[in-house]
């Protein structure tokens, strides 16, 4: 029953953690800058269909790789991918569109949030999500990380506190790293931001025995 519990606490975690994230890049962007956006779409091209750059990765077992991100993920036993079902539920997207391939990817190129991957450890419910952001106006990771501690901190059902910050180096990139612990429900999370091609990659781990076990799933990482 515990088990279940913790399961259970830490998807609604990551629900309130996906819903901060979807607002970070746009929190840094000012009102002068939504005003240019605004403007310009009446003299600029239709926007660049990036279909054919969206690579949601793969599955083989228990192992994830992702091309694109230069990214592999290798589960140890006891951990569960989510189902392609979930991430698109993530994004919105209405299952019937996982039926058809091409349809489906063109859905996922129109999101701000793109959700790659995501995975439970079944005993625990320790996770792991893989995702990306759209820009939108934040001028970098710094900004992004700011905006990202900001709106975490300050959501009233939790009482989340800035751990340390710090870098790490992984899947051939420097990623930029912030770790906070959550007092109310006992858990440490750890979120890896970096650049790529006008987005935000995001890469969150969430424990509930604090950040060794953090430091143990970064290792699946390659």
């Amino acid at each position: 029953m515990k088990n279940k519990f913790k399961t259970f606490l830490l998807i609604v975690l990551a629900g309130i953690m996906m819903i901060t994230l979807a607002g970070c890049g746009e929190k840094e962007e000012s009102d002068s800058k939504k005003k240019d956006k605004e403007e310009n779409k009446t003299s600029q091209n239709p926007v660049e269909d990036n279909t054919e750059k969206i690579d949601l990765g793969r599955w083989d077992n228990n192992v994830y790789t992702n091309d694109y991100l230069g990214m592999k993920i290798t589960l140890p036993e006891g951990w569960t991918p989510a189902s392609d079902e979930k991430l698109a539920e993530y994004m919105h997207i209405g299952e019937d569109l996982l039926k058809d391939e091409g349809k489906y990817i063109s859905e996922v190129a129109k999101q701000t949030s793109i959700y790659y991957a995501s995975a439970t450890e079944d005993m625990t419910g320790n996770g792991i999500i893989v995702m990306s952001e759209k820009s939108a106006g934040a001028a970098g990771v710094e900004d992004y990380i700011k905006a990202l501690k900001s709106q975490l901190t300050s959501v009233t059902q939790m009482s989340y506190k800035v751990v340390n910050e710090g870098t790490a180096e992984f899947a051939g990139k420097t990623w930029s790293t912030v770790t906070l612990s959550e007092s109310v429900y006992g858990v440490t999370q750890r979120y890896y931001v970096c650049e790529k091609d006008e987005a935000f990659v995001g890469i969150i781990l969430t424990s509930i025995s604090g950040e060794s076990t953090l430091d143990k799933i970064e290792e699946f990482f390659k």
